[in-house]
């Protein structure tokens, strides 16, 4: 069974390219609550793209040219990170380093330059006791359905970015590495819903070759967990530079 799709130019990252959290949670959406999504490459935005069920409860994502992404239920073992109160959040968003340099301000996620209910605002700042950035969002109504419940692929997107600019925030500034994400799991627990305010983590996990591990995490502001995902990034000549020397000129 297949469907079709088209991502539109709202939802994008880099500027002609979907966001990885959105295109997750496009996935995601076909299966369930925990799911982890592998990204095969990029995925163009306005592109017609067919959404196909396979036994067994496998989604694939298709271009023209073959499979872009594939998601499958999964069980996220990762243990929930401290509680941020919301002031201590909000301090740390007024500090976000994307404010006065950033190479995508157009991010769905996180670009500073997208207007209030066209794209999250998400803006993570960090934490140096904590060793995590975290920032304060509270969902649009563009991005809820008519009970109020945020989008699959909203809550998908508000973990992508805070996961890479906790990475970027424990790299050099010098340098020259670049990351594309290559897996993404995520476990919606609890409900996100219109009207309230929610505090989202990302944090470093560690290193494995050329792989780069982060956590984010969606919490309520008396500190409920409501989502938990496990990022791994691949280095890459291309993609996010890591090194945020390269986020004060053009790419």
């Amino acid at each position: 069974m297949s469907s079709s799709v088209l991502i539109h130019e709202r939802f994008r990252g880099f500027p002609t390219l979907a966001l990885g959290g959105y295109v997750g949670g496009v996935l995601a959406k076909a299966i369930g609550n925990s799911v982890e999504v592998r990204f095969l490459k990029p995925v163009m935005i306005g592109a017609r793209l067919d959404l196909e069920r396979l036994n067994g409860g496998q989604v694939v994502l298709r271009d023209g040219e073959g499979p872009v992404a594939e998601a499958t239920a999964t069980k996220l073992d990762m243990e929930r990170p401290a509680v941020v109160g919301l002031i201590e959040a909000q301090a740390a968003s007024r500090s976000y380093p994307g404010f006065t340099h950033h190479l995508f301000p157009g991010c769905f996620g996180c670009g500073p330059s997208r207007a209030d209910g066209d794209g999250l605002r998400i803006f993570p700042g960090w934490i140096p006791e904590r060793n995590m950035v975290a920032a304060v969002w509270t969902p649009y109504a563009s991005v809820a359905d008519v009970e109020g419940h945020i989008w699959t692929e909203a809550v998908w997107s508000a973990l992508d970015c805070p996961a890479v600019w906790a990475l970027i925030a424990t790299t050099p500034a010098d340098s020259a590495n670049r990351v594309v994400t290559g897996t993404c799991a995520v476990e919606v627990i609890e409900p996100v819903m219109l009207g309230d305010e929610y505090i989202v983590l990302g944090w470093p996990l560690g290193m494995d070759g050329r792989r780069l591990f982060a956590g984010a995490a969606l919490m309520s502001t008396r500190g409920d967990l409501h989502a938990l995902a496990k990022h791994t990034c691949v280095l890459t000549r291309q993609g996010a530079p890591l090194g945020f020397d390269a986020w004060r000129r053009p790419a």
